[in-house]
């Protein structure tokens, strides 16, 4: 609990309304230090919205669009194929990526000890799920950031 000014506009929950957020479940990933309001949770089990799942995977540079990605960030899910079965990965096989789903990023945080690979948690619909899953297992899972739909 901090003391911070008021503001006509701020909706802070103030310590003596913890009651209003007790038992509640956030809507998403809240960064250390966020003011928080009472639109940041909803009751148990309505974070994800229905018919959606929230599937992760560890992307290596290049697989995502930028490394400051952010929560609730719209996003495509992408799955690169070569075009060409069987060539080695370096013969030059040209590369195409078809779309699994449209997305919102749930959560980015750094991936493993050197720190240029991120760990994406995204909210796609739950049909997209086994495809988003698998094309993150083969390491062709791509994102790409989109404007607001």
């Amino acid at each position: 609990v901090v003391q911070i000014g008021s503001s006509g506009d701020l909706r802070a929950v103030q310590s003596s309304q913890q009651d209003l957020i007790l038992g509640k479940t956030a809507r998403g990933p809240i960064p250390s230090g966020t003011v928080l309001n009472t639109d940041l949770f909803t009751d148990a089990g309505g974070a994800v919205p229905a018919g959606m799942v929230v599937a992760g995977a560890a992307l290596e540079p290049g697989a995502v669009p930028s490394s400051v990605m952010r929560a609730g960030d719209a996003v495509n899910v992408l799955a690169a194929q070569r075009t060409t079965a069987g060539q080695p990965a370096d013969a030059g096989a040209p590369v195409v990526a078809s779309r699994l789903a449209e997305g919102t990023v749930w959560s980015v945080e750094p991936a493993g000890a050197s720190g240029s690979s991120l760990w994406v948690a995204l909210v796609v619909p739950e049909s997209a799920e086994a495809a988003v899953t698998q094309a993150a297992a083969d390491g062709l899972l791509r994102l790409s950031l989109v404007g607001d739909r």
